[in-house]
């Protein structure tokens, strides 16, 4: 799928949304400026919000309408209260509902709804399940603080990710205190990519680009002058770099057996230095 030029999916390098949400706080003078440190910071796009709050909650102050968890940013406000703040007053309305029958391309963002999330109740290991499930791409959207379970995600294959953003949390805002600030936002991109390289496949045994250093590795070494018919002891062979010698596995094996000829110390141990007797 694709959101303006950007192509999102598991070839393509993950996609940055930033949340700006009700960050602006009712200013026309300050959601630009978040769209602008946003794009600045690599974002591909910033997301706002907007709703109509008569369908959201209504204006009543009963049980189960009050946030009173103690956790909460709004620390005991009401919801309608929140909604109708947080929505643009005079400002156009959008409402959109996503149908299957005319919306081809959907993402699907895995989502705690903790403020602030703890990255132990993030269960990113959910989103690789996703697709089977819902038959769409796969994302996070994230209430963390910091970059570590955006990048979680990155290495299960999240094709999307989503930070809240703002330009200062000290200055406030409703979701401020899980915002990323545009320091953390330019380095999300960046850490992200890396994480989903390091992934990687299953590899057991070095890689095409290890297979020089393999070298640096350490391996037996004749590491005294010996006669031929000297017993090969831990004081006359020892594991040291360079890897020309023999590994360094065999070594208790090699341990008692003797030398079949003279050999200078530093020669790199091999199987055809003992002597006929000890190979046999």
């Amino acid at each position: 799928m694709k959101i303006l030029d950007s192509s999102i999916g598991p070839v393509h390098r993950p996609h940055r949304t930033a949340g700006m949400s009700g960050n602006h706080d009712q200013s026309f003078e300050c959601a630009p400026k978040h769209v602008d440190a946003a794009a600045d910071r690599g974002a591909d796009v910033i997301r706002p919000q907007t709703y109509a709050v008569e369908i959201m909650t209504p204006n009543l102050r009963v049980c189960g309408l009050v946030v009173d968890h103690a956790n909460s940013l709004l620390g005991g406000g009401r919801f309608d209260v929140l909604y109708h703040e947080v929505r643009t007053s005079g400002g156009p309305r959008a409402p959109i509902t996503l149908r299957e029958d005319v919306c081809g391309d959907l993402a699907l963002l895995e989502c705690t709804s903790t403020y602030p999330a703890t990255p132990q109740n993030t269960n990113i290991s959910t989103i690789p399940h996703m697709p089977a499930w819902f038959g769409c791409e796969v994302s996070l959207s994230d209430h963390t603080m910091g970059c570590g379970a955006a990048m979680a995600a990155t290495a299960q294959d999240a094709e999307v990710i989503e930070k809240h953003f703002i330009l200062r949390r000290a200055g406030g805002g409703v979701d401020s205190a899980l915002s990323m600030e545009p320091h953390g936002l330019r380095q999300l991109p960046e850490e992200a990519e890396r994480a989903g390289l390091a992934v990687g496949q299953v590899s057991c045994g070095p890689t095409a680009t290890e297979v020089k250093s393999l070298a640096f590795r350490r391996s037996l070494y004749i590491a005294q002058d010996m006669k031929a018919g000297e017993v090969l002891t831990r004081e006359n062979l020892r594991g040291v770099r360079p890897g020309f010698g023999l590994p360094h596995k065999p070594l208790e094996s090699l341990l008692g057996q003797r030398i079949g000829r003279d050999v200078a110390a530093g020669t790199p141990m091999a199987w055809a230095l003992l002597s006929p007797e000890s190979a046999a």
